[in-house]
């Protein structure tokens, strides 16, 4: 009898030590398990997480993060096309792999040729632009090449109240423009600038309305008084004979200056054609240099299309111009007037001349805009 009984009893505790047993196998499979699943949240390296684990969905959503793969590094130069875009860490070379600003921009580019700066997604100009040389293409700027419409991914030309300096050539087209400030200054320098169809300008600020350079989407025809066109360069010459090229065939709340600004007593002896076209407005224009006392050359504008020209002005100072001619063939022009204002003076040595279509004597502004000029002719 106790020998069944110790037999019973051995039985019993073999069965415990089993059932024991069985629980820690578990138990240590959980914790393995665990572990396992664990291991790619506790790293940012996909690339060594992938073989180390079968979880197809690990590969699959981590794998994009990695810009490797779509960024290119290797240089770039000598280029006709480069990407830009505000925090772009690539090379230029795509719009996976843009560069991050407009002077990175054009040192990819053989500036010999005509060239595109493609803004592929937000971009911002937070501070004066001035490049380091002067070239002899032509730099268009868009967010529309190659039949991919960047703005329709939210690509924009942000700006904070700034001055943008022409060292060459420039084209604006399909580029829509935020103002993150009053103004947005071009100042041309004596190279042709197109702001062509397509352009759009919005404005963080109720000031911005065209009424002046410091609250408009301004362009300079000529020199802006202590603006050098280049980084370190030398300070504009106050005599000149070079020509200005100004289009504008988009955009709103233009104020052009057809010369210099703020040179006293400039010589600006070039001609000065500026065409306004398209749909555009410009609130103000300027026939002579701005601000300061001056001698200036002649001045072609022509309006056409369904442009709208509010207002133009001979002088804001003091001088000499060997006179104007106005060319409306189309559109709407408010006014003219010789002065800003009564303290001014415009010698206009060949006097101040429009030439009009018979369509446009059908404006309800003609008859007082006509009124003002030295002679009026139709075309």
């Amino acid at each position: 009898m106790k020998k069944t009984l110790a037999i019973l009893l051995a039985l019993s505790l073999m069965l415990v030590m089993l059932v024991a047993c069985g629980e820690t196998t578990p138990a240590t499979t959980t914790a393995d398990a665990v572990t396992t699943a664990d291991a790619p949240a506790n790293t940012d390296a996909p690339e060594t997480d992938a073989p180390e684990t079968d979880d197809p969905e690990v590969t699959t959503t981590e794998a994009p993060e990695t810009t490797e793969e779509v960024v290119e590094l290797e240089p770039y130069t000598d280029a006709t096309v480069v990407y830009l875009a505000t925090g772009g860490k690539g090379n230029g070379s795509s719009a996976d792999s843009p560069v991050s600003n407009l002077a990175a921009a054009l040192d990819c580019l053989d500036l010999t040729k005509d060239c595109t700066v493609v803004i592929c997604d937000y971009f911002m100009l937070d501070t004066t632009f001035v490049y380091t040389e002067t070239f002899e293409g032509t730099v268009t700027i868009t967010s529309n090449y190659d039949g991919v419409d960047y703005r329709d991914a939210g690509a924009e030309f942000a700006a904070m109240a700034c001055r943008f300096v022409c060292s060459g050539e420039y084209v604006v087209r399909d580029v829509d423009f935020t103002l993150l400030g009053n103004f947005l200054f071009f100042i041309a320098n004596h190279y042709p600038i197109t702001i062509d169809t397509g352009v759009t300008m919005t404005s963080m600020s109720l000031d911005f309305n065209g009424s002046s350079f410091a609250n408009a989407f301004g362009i300079l025809g000529g020199y802006q008084n202590g603006q050098p066109v280049v980084v370190g360069g030398e300070l504009p010459p106050v005599e000149t004979d070079a020509d200005v090229n100004i289009t504008v065939n988009s955009g709103i709340n233009f104020s052009i200056g057809a010369y210099s600004r703020q040179i006293e007593n400039a010589v600006n002896t070039g001609t000065a054609t500026i065409n306004i076209g398209g749909d555009a407005l410009v609130t103000r224009l300027y026939l002579t240099p701005c601000n300061k006392p001056f001698t200036s050359g002649n001045v072609i504008v022509n309006v056409t299309d369904n442009a709208n020209v509010t207002n133009i002005y001979g002088a804001t100072s003091v001088g000499t111009s060997d006179g104007a001619t106005i060319n409306w063939l189309g559109g709407t022009i408010g006014m003219y007037a010789d002065v800003l204002q009564d303290t001014h003076e415009l010698i206009a040595t060949n006097g101040v001349h429009l030439v009009h279509t018979e369509a446009v004597k059908a404006d309800a502004n003609f008859a007082t805009v006509s009124a003002e000029f030295d002679s009026v002719t139709q075309q």
